[in-house]
């Protein structure tokens, strides 16, 4: 959704070039910053599948992991 809102104003921002283009420029950057926050925040959601909480301080760890980093509990 976010990514569709970021590329809907990137492109308003290149129409509103026309008619008042410093208006236009900071559409079209707040257009592309959206896009691009968009797209770095589902990269990281897709690294963290594999990952379960640690039951001591809820931080993310891989799921064969023996202590945590974070916190340093040791499972098993």
């Amino acid at each position: 959704m976010d990514k569709f809102i970021g590329l809907s104003m990137l492109i308003f921002g290149f129409v509103m070039m026309a008619f008042n283009p410093a208006v236009g420029v900071l559409v079209a950057l707040f257009g592309l910053i959206v896009t691009w926050n968009s797209e770095r925040t589902v990269s990281v959601r897709s690294q963290d599948r594999d990952r379960v909480p640690c039951p001591h301080c809820a931080e993310l760890i891989q799921p064969k992991a023996k202590v945590c980093r974070f916190c340093g509990a040791k499972f098993r």
